[in-house]
């Protein structure tokens, strides 16, 4: 949440209970939107280790702080841009869009 420790463990557990209820209402109702569902939940993994951003900051704990961060631009600058288009193609029906997203 960028502004606080306690923000960010704080939306994380809305994202947990979200992204659970996600999932099972995709388990229950139509297994295609899984990889969908499941986004909430690793959205909470990068605002837990924003969180542990902030705690390592504040006490001055530079060896937390540098691995959390780490952690956290993996998500940032990495994941997200493999998974989302990933969620893209596992939704899409149509053979030729399909195939522009494997581009």
């Amino acid at each position: 949440m960028c502004f606080s420790a306690t923000a960010s463990f704080g939306s994380a557990a809305l994202l947990l209970v979200g992204g659970t209820l996600c999932i099972r209402h995709a388990i229950k109702n139509d297994k295609t939107y899984l990889l969908l569902a499941i986004t909430p939940i690793l959205f909470a993994l990068q605002q837990v280790s924003e969180g542990v951003v902030w705690i390592g900051h504040n006490g001055n704990l530079t060896s937390l702080t540098t691995a959390s961060s780490i952690f956290f631009l993996f998500f940032a600058l990495l994941f997200w841009l493999a998974w989302i288009p990933i969620v893209a193609f596992s939704l899409e029906t149509k053979r030729w869009k399909r195939i522009f997203l494997l581009y």
